[in-house]
């Protein structure tokens, strides 16, 4: 096996004899691509392995693991947040994929790994999915002091936590009433 594997692989060349290896570690150049689609500062040493296997006689089965050294803005300071990132990944490509249909579609909690074979299999559309969910949402920095903020419209009375909860008012009025009784 060579150290660089290619992105995709078509089906109707794949052995259903033998396990396909790969080994991913895309460009420079793709790497900030997509660390400016996902709203990242830096992405670096993203790769990913593993291995395409036939699964029954017309199926295939991609597994591996990706790693990433990912640098996001902290969304509340906006300094830099660097996490490394390790997923592993699992795809069933099924020749017989039938795509829900009606108006109303229930979701099992298998379904995100099955797919419909097409006439090859994306490396790359694999992983760039894969990382995107792994990456933290909203990356925070460690031993950040959060900050109460309110704010409202000029000369006007900002709302408070007591505001928020009428019931609270609710019971207020009550007690009042029963005192003056």
């Amino acid at each position: 096996m060579s150290s660089q594997s290619p992105n995709s692989f078509k089906v109707v060349e794949l052995s259903q004899n033998r396990v396909t290896d790969f080994h991913l570690e895309p460009s420079r150049d793709v790497l900030d691509t997509l660390a400016t689609d996902l709203g990242l500062t830096t992405l670096r040493k993203v790769c990913f392995k593993g291995k395409i296997q036939a699964h029954d006689q017309t199926d295939w089965k991609v597994k591996g693991c990706i790693t990433a050294h990912v640098v996001q803005p902290c969304v509340a300071t906006l300094e830099p947040v660097i996490t490394w990132v390790e997923t592993c990944v699992e795809r069933r490509y099924v020749a017989d994929f039938e795509h829900p249909t009606g108006a109303e579609i229930e979701m099992s909690e298998q379904d995100d790994t099955i797919e419909p074979i097409g006439e090859e299999i994306n490396l790359c559309s694999i992983m760039f999915e894969s990382l995107a969910l792994a990456i933290p949402t909203y990356p925070r920095r460690t031993n950040i002091d959060l900050v109460n903020m309110t704010v409202t419209e000029p000369e006007r009375e900002p709302l408070t936590d007591a505001d928020m909860h009428p019931f609270a008012k609710l019971a207020d009025m009550r007690n009042a009433m029963r005192e003056k009784s």
